[in-house]
C-alpha cells in the first residue's frame, strides 16, 4: 500500500492528475518486477541510506519513463492525424 501511495504522489508531482487505476496498477506492478529482477545484484547497505529512499528514486524513473512514452504516444498520433488531414496538392 504504501508503494501505491508513493507512485500515485510521483505522478501527481509529476502533474499527471487524471491517473487511471490501470496505469498506477500496471505502475506498482513494474516497481516490483524491476526490483525482483535485480535481487540477484542488489546488496542492501544502510550506509547507502534506507530502503524507501532506494523505492521512492525507482519509482520516479519508472513514473518518468511512462511520462516521457506517454508524450511520444500523444506526438506520434498528432503527426498521424495532421498527415491525414493535409491537404492534397496537384
Amino acid at each position: 500500500n504504501a508503494i501505491r501511495m508513493t507512485v500515485e504522489r510521483e505522478f501527481l508531482r509529476c502533474g499527471w492528475n487524471h491517473l487511471s487505476p490501470d496505469l498506477l496498477s500496471e505502475t506498482v506492478n513494474e516497481v516490483f518486477i524491476r526490483f525482483l529482477g535485480k535481487q540477484v545484484s542488489f546488496s542492501y547497505d544502510p550506509q547507502r541510506g534506507k530502503l524507501r529512499g532506494y523505492f521512492t528514486q525507482m519509482i520516479g524513473w519508472i513514473v518518468k519513463d511512462k511520462l516521457r512514452a506517454s508524450t511520444r504516444n500523444i506526438l506520434a498520433q498528432a503527426c498521424e492525424v495532421t498527415e491525414s488531414t493535409e491537404p492534397v496538392v496537384e
